[in-house]
């Protein structure tokens, strides 16, 4: 009797745990969502790219877009890479809009040229540093797919990815330790303009 007791018991004391981190995971994934919502979604690559300037093209686009700027959106930009892993940057290269140029292709190797209009740069604070920055991505074909190899650069964003990202960093805070940095934030978002 007391074994079955005991069995109730621990039965109980599982469903109660199991329920508490169903809970907690639809929170936080509600939560996660709520910020997210924000952002301008990456898009997913449907169908790979065939061209190595449609992949750098499609690269480009979710940079753009801040899929660069979160471990949960920056597998978009990964799936077109050879990359193993991305550094965490200290530094965000804001972007008004970019151009693909025509492809070299030699073999199995590519290279695609990728002009930038550079706003400015976001570290401590937004430098305004406006001037045209020339990329060149490398890519290889790597098992009937055109990937990126090289280089590996900061992100390159739109002012909107970049108020959002921004913006949704100030949400994390916590309003009493917080302030300074959320005036900080504050103040990056005003210098970016509407």
């Amino acid at each position: 009797m007391q074994a079955l007791i005991l069995i109730g018991a621990l039965a109980g004391l599982f469903l109660a745990q199991r329920t508490l981190a169903d809970y907690r995971e639809h929170r936080m994934n509600y939560a996660e969502a709520k910020v997210e919502s924000t952002k301008p979604a990456p898009t997913p690559v449907a169908t790979y790219p065939s061209t190595p300037s449609q992949v750098v093209q499609s690269f480009c686009e979710n940079d753009f877009k801040g899929a660069g700027l979160s471990s949960k959106t920056n597998s978009v930009l990964f799936e077109l890479t050879s990359w193993e892993d991305s550094p965490g940057w200290d530094t965000t290269v804001v972007v008004d809009h970019f151009v693909v140029g025509s492809p070299k292709i030699k073999g199995n190797e590519a290279e695609v040229p990728v002009s930038y209009e550079v706003l400015g740069s976001i570290a401590a604070q937004f430098s305004k540093n406006q001037h045209e920055e020339k990329i060149s991505y490398l890519l290889n074909n790597v098992k009937g797919l055109w990937k990126i190899s090289k280089p590996q650069i900061p992100p390159h964003i739109s002012i909107e990815a970049a108020k959002a990202h921004l913006s949704q960093l100030q949400e994390g805070l916590d309003e009493k330790t917080g302030s300074e940095e959320r005036k900080r934030l504050q103040s990056i978002i005003n210098q970016l303009g509407k």
